[in-house]
């Protein structure tokens, strides 16, 4: 079996081999004549089934699809080292003097967490591993290539240098820097530079690592590398980047699943018009489908091109000419009865199927020439009208729909073409963006995200 089915069937034979039996000498040969019971079509069955896994949608995206001013910090700390503290950046200059100069963890040509999945294979950085991608993150207790910031060791490590406490011995550095590996005024240090590193502002971070009587949290696994090891290569701390990854997109608009429920005594209230506000919104957008159920079993679905509601199952012989927003809430106080509005996805979305989420990245020309320590190729239009530029995209529809820090751009536009590097994007805003970081993302027909 080939492509991305294929790559998930080397998974179920790897775990047929060893896990689902009997671990002493491993798995018999089953009637595939591999280790394991399965026959090659329930094998090759499961690997389509592991492919329709979808992570769930991120627990903090923000109603609107825009990032907070948090997570916008967070993409500039993983992306761009806007502040030139990388490790190898020339404000720096560290990577040079020890051979590591990744600028940001997201390095193309360093096999980090690279675009558009934000993982890599085989990286060159850090001991040929395979980077894994950073979607889901905040779902995964065992991070990292080894999982060792998981370790309560690590963890505790971790919690005395946010709260100013130097270990000195820190579990990840394994003795190579003493004194103060925290603050980095350590003898080792300065032995290997030449030089004094001189402590990063913010230093102690005061951030909550780890709480025994919590127990360990994916947030705290993160942030406890950021205390020590990416603190030095990198010249930030995580907290930023944690709240980009748990806001960021997997697919799904920040309203999916979201319900209302009103009766007569709060259809009309502002807390109602405001929450139900953010749904319609979303319908108005394209990226939901918003529907409307009443305790006696009436149903509408919202039209954005009318901005309507419109029954489902009419039964009369009447034609539905709809009803306004205000008009369904009248109804709801008429008839006293209660609505239930829920945030469906778009009918077009088939998890597992053969649509898929739309994917952006850098100019995959300009991608391929990165060499470590160069910045990404991320656009950076100047703040006027008209401006143009080129980016990667996989998975993109024609008739996508471009959108700007989580609204429609209406004066946006793009035209397709590829390369022998991959396909791209020529994209033209024809409103100015003043200056600073903005997200763009894509929205395909069929509702994916």
């Amino acid at each position: 079996m080939d492509g991305e089915v294929g790559c998930a069937r080397h998974l179920v034979n790897a775990s047929l081999s060893g896990v689902m039996c009997d671990q002493t000498g491993g798995c018999a040969p089953g009637p595939t004549g591999l280790p394991g019971a399965l026959t090659e079509q329930e094998r090759n069955d499961l690997a389509k089934f592991m492919m329709s896994v979808s992570y769930p949608p991120s627990p903090t995206r923000r109603p609107d699809d825009a990032l907070s001013p948090t997570a916008m910090q967070g993409v500039t700390d993983f992306f761009t080292d806007e502040d030139g503290l990388g490790v190898g950046s020339s404000a720096i200059g560290v990577g040079q003097a020890v051979g590591f100069a990744p600028i940001t963890c997201a390095d193309n040509s360093g096999g980090c967490h690279a675009l558009p999945h934000g993982a890599s294979t085989n990286s060159i950085t850090v001991g040929a591993f395979d980077a894994p991608t950073m979607r889901g993150l905040w779902d995964r207790h065992v991070q990292f290539s080894n999982g060792s910031p998981s370790s309560e060791e690590v963890l505790r490590a971790g919690e005395e240098c946010a709260k100013g406490n130097p270990p000195g011995f820190h579990p990840i550095l394994g003795g190579f820097l003493t004194g103060d590996p925290c603050a980095l005024d350590s003898p080792a240090i300065e032995a290997l530079l030449g030089f004094t590193l001189d402590p990063f502002p913010g230093d102690p971070s005061g951030f909550d690592i780890y709480d025994p009587a919590v127990g360990v949290t994916e947030r705290g696994v993160f942030l406890s590398t950021f205390e020590s090891l990416f603190h030095i290569a990198y010249g930030m701390r995580g907290a930023a980047m944690w709240e980009f990854f748990s806001e960021m997109s997997v697919g799904f608009p920040g309203l999916y699943g979201r319900q209302l429920t009103v009766n007569a005594s709060d259809a009309l209230s502002p807390a109602t018009a405001a929450a139900l506000g953010e749904l319609i919104a979303a319908g108005n957008a394209g990226k939901l489908t918003i529907q409307a159920r009443f305790s006696g079993r009436r149903e509408y679905r919202y039209a954005g091109a009318d901005q309507r509601w419109f029954e489902t199952v009419t039964g009369n012989g009447k034609a539905d000419t709809g009803l306004t927003t205000d008009e369904l809430l009248q109804q709801v106080v008429a008839f006293d009865q209660s609505a239930t509005f829920t945030a469906h996805l778009r009918g077009g979305i088939s998890i597992g199927g053969a649509d898929r989420q739309p994917l952006l990245h850098v100019d995959p020309d300009l991608k391929v020439t990165e060499a470590i320590g160069d910045l990404l190729a991320i656009p950076r239009p100047a703040p006027e009208p008209n401006q143009t530029f080129r980016i990667g995209g996989i998975y993109v529809d024609p008739a996508a729909t471009l959108l700007v820090n989580g609204a429609p751009c209406g004066a946006c536009s793009f035209v397709m073409g590829t390369t022998p590097n991959g396909t791209y994007l020529d994209v033209t805003l024809v409103d100015a963006l003043p200056y600073g970081t903005h997200v763009m993302q894509v929205m395909n027909p069929a509702g994916w995200l």
